[in-house]
């Protein structure tokens, strides 16, 4: 287990719906043990795999749950499947998607659909209504539990790059007729729309590469806000601990073990977080003898600062588990690209198309990817479990 060095008050905030403008509470969407989550939707969720923060978000909000994900994503599609139908008619398109998702005997759908036909405009509801009815309708005979995700703004860049006002005008339509859907069909409706506006006009940098497409912190972001759109309340983790090693609270975070040293100069404590999660964690320990006291973490430094500052609370950029939390999103992003290639090889055209006649016989080796895409996930099953640390607040010598 990763070992780390905590103080005394593990205030750990981790808000996340901070940025986002207050609503009222969605119903609440949970993933459970054993659910095989998929992904269905245009380049949001297709891009989406190259970052990784969705995923990660929703993984590590249930450790002890076995949950797969897998993404058919594909840029520029629309509910008819347009973008899948390689050389043949749309509705080959609809028909691969079909098969992908029967094939993944899914628990759990996450749709996203609207932007490209969005730039219909209001004149496109119509139509666009009814290709998610019958996409949802196939998609129903999976008996999976659905959640319909809403279109995301475009963001406002500095010229000469367009003003998107009229873009988002129809994006929120279209955001609007996917929560009537939703309501319709007693779905889950994840308002990314209203989120990522909020947050795209409160940020000081870019959340898009080009005003459209998500860049990593849109994504960070986006997964924060697709949380809360599952109905998932923020999660705050705290420690409060007095001088003299006592714990006065926690949540969030399990302390195992306190040392303290007499006279309040020292105190250890073991402590294990319940989930991992994003965000700074803010140290707090009240009634402290007075003078400077550092903190040190996994033999990083922090400090120092004083009794009054640590009494207020101490904010930490870094932990152990910010590490571990790391290195399962590239994990994420290495399992989501192995499938990526199984899914959706670059020679598809001589595997399963019209030329596979030449090279049809090689299409049994995508059957390979499998071993590497669960040893992928064991790992991810591992590393998605929050391992204990320690920290430790010394008080420093006096001048």
């Amino acid at each position: 287990s990763v070992r780390l060095i905590i103080p005394l008050l593990l205030c750990l905030t981790c808000d996340v719906t901070g940025v986002f403008a207050k609503g009222h509470a969605a119903k609440s969407f949970e993933l459970l043990d054993g659910d095989r989550v998929v992904f269905v939707g245009n380049t949001f969720f297709e891009r989406a795999i190259d970052y990784g923060y969705i995923e990660l978000a929703l993984t590590t909000r249930w450790p002890e749950r076995t949950i797969t994900f897998r993404n058919l994503g594909w840029s520029g599609d629309d509910a008819r499947g347009r973008s899948r139908r390689f050389f043949g008619p749309v509705e080959d398109g609809f028909n691969h998607l079909k098969t992908h998702v029967e094939d993944l005997k899914p628990t759990v759908i996450f749709v996203s659909y609207g932007a490209m036909e969005s730039f219909e405009g209001k004149d496109g509801l119509a139509d666009f209504n009814a290709n998610m009815k019958r996409l949802l309708d196939m998609l129903d005979k999976t008996k999976a539990r659905i959640a319909l995700v809403s279109t995301v703004p475009q963001e406002r860049l500095e010229p000469p790059m367009p003003d998107p006002s009229k873009n988002n005008k129809n994006l929120k339509l279209y955001a609007n007729a996917i929560e009537a859907i939703a309501k319709k069909r007693n779905y889950q409706f994840v308002d990314l729309f209203a989120s990522m506006e909020t947050a795209m006009k409160a940020s000081d940098s870019r959340l898009t590469d080009n005003g459209v497409h998500l860049n990593a912190a849109g994504y960070k972001i986006a997964a924060q806000a697709f949380v809360k759109g599952m109905g998932l309340s923020a999660i705050d983790k705290s420690i409060s601990l007095d001088g003299r090693g006592e714990l006065l609270s926690s949540e969030g975070i399990t302390v195992l073990r306190i040392d303290a040293m007499a006279g309040g100069n020292q105190i250890m404590a073991s402590v294990q977080p319940d989930r991992l999660s994003g965000g700074t964690l803010s140290l707090s320990v009240s009634d402290l003898f007075s003078g400077d006291y550092s903190m040190r973490i996994g033999g990083r430094e922090l400090g120092p600062f004083s009794a009054n500052e640590w009494s207020k609370g101490v904010e930490v950029p870094w932990t152990p588990a910010s590490d571990q939390e790391a290195l399962l999103l590239d994990t994420i992003r290495i399992k989501n690209e192995l499938y990526f290639h199984k899914w959706r090889p670059q020679n598809e055209t001589y595997l399963r198309g019209f030329r596979k006649h030449e090279q049809g016989q090689n299409a049994a080796e995508l059957e390979e990817f499998d071993a590497y895409i669960e040893a992928e996930e064991a790992k991810i099953n591992d590393l998605k479990v929050p391992r204990r640390f320690m920290t430790q607040l010394q008080r420093n010598p006096k001048n």
